[in-house]
């Protein structure tokens, strides 16, 4: 298994933790989110998360680490949250 960075190993240590313990019902790694679909002239534009947790009463959270919020991030972000209101995505600094 590769990770991208240090924070986003810690966090997936912690989740497989939180997990076996019962306290979450599950996680998936790098869940994909379509931000603009493509047609046959422009490929779409996606974004892959670090992790979606899955908690026990049914919800969902998303999950993504970051040391440095670059400008591609707070256009990603930006597209995230106008595609997906609904979701509840966390930005993680430190863990």
């Amino acid at each position: 298994m590769y990770f991208r960075s240090q924070l986003e190993c810690k966090r997936y240590c912690q989740l497989k933790i939180l997990c076996s313990n019962g306290e979450i019902a599950g996680f998936v790694l790098q869940p994909e989110f379509i931000l603009q679909e493509g047609n046959d002239e422009n490929r779409g534009i996606t974004y892959k998360a670090d992790f979606l947790i899955l908690n026990k009463d049914g919800s969902y959270s998303v999950e993504d680490t970051k040391g440095y919020e670059s400008q591609q991030w707070k256009r990603t972000l930006k597209q995230f949250k106008l595609r997906y209101p609904e979701i509840d995505l966390k930005i993680l600094k430190e863990v």
